[in-house]
């Protein structure tokens, strides 16, 4: 009788997948492919990974200009991304999650035409937990403002001190009474961060549904899978390396966050910056500082996108686009000032690519006007960067003609005052400047804190990025006796005793 049991209930649970991957294949995730569970970097016979990873590995192929594995994953991806298209229309889950984050967008880009009063109304609606590590900060800067350290230093505050205080943190507590800045601030600081943790659920999401296994049938699928191997394996230990959160210095733990964020738009930056001339490392570390590569967010000042821009750098990428370098292949076609705005605020790629456009037009700006207002003090100044620049090189660049060295430190001096300019703007670089000489304002490092603070975090990401390769490779993985056995073994090959 068990017998007849087991027989009958195996073959109504063959019949019910057979007839529910008949009728709609792609509405179970996992009809095209089972769930993987095996670690992305441990494959053997089989390769198990997700759409999400082959996006992301793609992303560090185009990184590390290795064409011929970007077109290999790209292959893959266009594939798998084919098959996963219903699953990822049709999810429930990452609709509601979407929708919430385009009205969080929304919501933020309104903001700033609110009233105090309106915003005022609207933050006590929102769940008091979320903006208690605003109003903690808060409270503990007005007990800093008075020195108070200690718990046993508020015994020495007299009655009307006591008072003040008390009003403040009242007002904090009941977000009755704030001014106009705290209320925008909370406002923000809500929204913002709920869409970063969306963002997140997003891709978690995306990588659940979407589980690739694939298997190495042949010697000729050794390439691919050598291929997925190498840059499966870095994303891993990319991905590795930020669960070390509290031991990572913030701003590296920062520029590999958002570096892993923004891989799926590699291809898009490297395309833009070959079109216009500008160093990709440069644009990643600027779209890092600037969003984190989450499209969605919105700056308490209201710039908006990945690329964080305000309406008045689109107006100047718009009425110069005929003197950019690359302008015409990237802004094809928009036709007009109102199709861009949009365009940037609905499409990431549209964003990094006008963003891209931007940075060029602000390079380009401060060549012209040191060549322009320089004068002599310009040419000390520039001989004074090769002179140094020369000392710091000494040794690495020995085969290097002065020339050369003078011209790519020229270079890289425009790009610092171009993401100086694209942080505070052409006009507030120069009236600065204007305080002291002519050519202040483009000589370096600028004279406003928040801005010089700016660049100097792009600088150190882009230094970071240009080590990300080794960073992220096998052989940072191996102690002192795995390299060691590595070279015995290369010396044995070379017919040469081991060391």
């Amino acid at each position: 009788m068990r017998t007849t049991i087991r027989v009958v209930s195996a073959w109504i649970c063959m019949m019910w997948i057979l007839s529910a991957s008949e009728a709609r294949g792609r509405e179970d995730p996992f009809a095209l492919s089972p769930p993987v569970m095996t670690r992305p970097n441990e494959y053997g016979a089989r390769i198990a990974t997700n759409l999400r990873d082959l996006q992301d590995a793609s992303g560090l192929a185009w990184l590390f200009e290795d064409r011929k594995a970007a077109r290999i994953l790209g292959d893959l991806i266009g594939k798998w991304k084919e098959e996963y298209t219903w699953t990822l229309k049709h999810d429930r889950g990452l609709i509601e999650m979407n929708a919430r984050i385009d009205d969080f967008y929304h919501q933020l880009l309104e903001d700033r035409r609110r009233s105090h009063r309106e915003l005022s109304v609207l933050i006590r609606s929102f769940p008091r937990t979320k903006l208690k590590p605003v109003l903690e900060g808060w409270l503990r800067n007005l007990l800093y403002r008075q020195d108070i350290g200690f718990r046993r230093d508020l015994k020495g505050l007299d009655e009307g001190q006591c008072r003040h205080l008390c009003k403040q943190a009242r007002s904090i507590h009941t977000l009755e009474g704030l001014p106009a800045n705290q209320v925008r601030m909370l406002a923000w600081w809500y929204r913002d961060t709920e869409i970063r943790k969306l963002t997140s659920e997003v891709d978690k999401r995306i990588e659940t549904l979407t589980p690739i296994a694939l298997r190495r049938d042949s010697r000729d699928d050794d390439e691919i899978a050598d291929t997925l191997d190498r840059y499966l394996g870095m994303l891993h230990h990319l991905k590795l390396r930020l669960m070390q959160e509290r031991t990572l210095p913030y701003e590296k733990y920062r520029t590999l966050s958002g570096l892993l964020a923004g891989l799926r738009y590699m291809d898009t930056i490297v395309h833009a910056c070959r079109l216009t001339g500008l160093n990709p490392h440069t644009m990643i570390s600027l779209f890092i500082q600037e969003s984190g590569f989450i499209h969605q967010r919105v700056s308490v000042a209201g710039a908006f996108s990945v690329a964080q821009f305000m309406s008045i750098a689109l107006k100047d990428v718009w009425s110069f686009r005929d003197r950019i370098e690359g302008s015409v292949q990237l802004l094809k076609g928009i036709d007009s000032l109102e199709e861009l705005k949009r365009s940037v605020r609905q499409d990431p790629r549209v964003a990094i690519r006008v963003s891209c456009l931007y940075f060029r037009r602000l390079r380009d700006e401060v060549a012209v006007r040191m060549q322009q207002h320089g004068g002599e003090a310009n040419n000390y100044l520039q001989n004074l960067i090769a002179i140094e620049m020369r000392a710091w090189h000494k040794g690495l660049f020995e085969t290097t003609r002065d020339e050369d060295l003078f011209e790519k430190q020229m270079d890289r001096l425009y790009d610092v005052l171009g993401l100086g300019a694209y942080n505070a703007g052409m006009g507030n670089l120069i009236k600065t400047g204007k305080k002291k000489v002519p050519w202040a304002a483009l000589g370096f490092p600028l004279q406003i804190y928040e801005t010089r603070n700016y660049v100097d975090g792009i600088l150190d990401g882009i230094e970071f990025i240009d080590r990300v390769q080794h960073t992220l490779s096998e052989i940072s993985r191996i102690n002192y006796s795995g390299l060691k056995k590595l070279f015995d073994g290369l010396c044995r090959r070379a017919d040469m005793i081991g060391f």
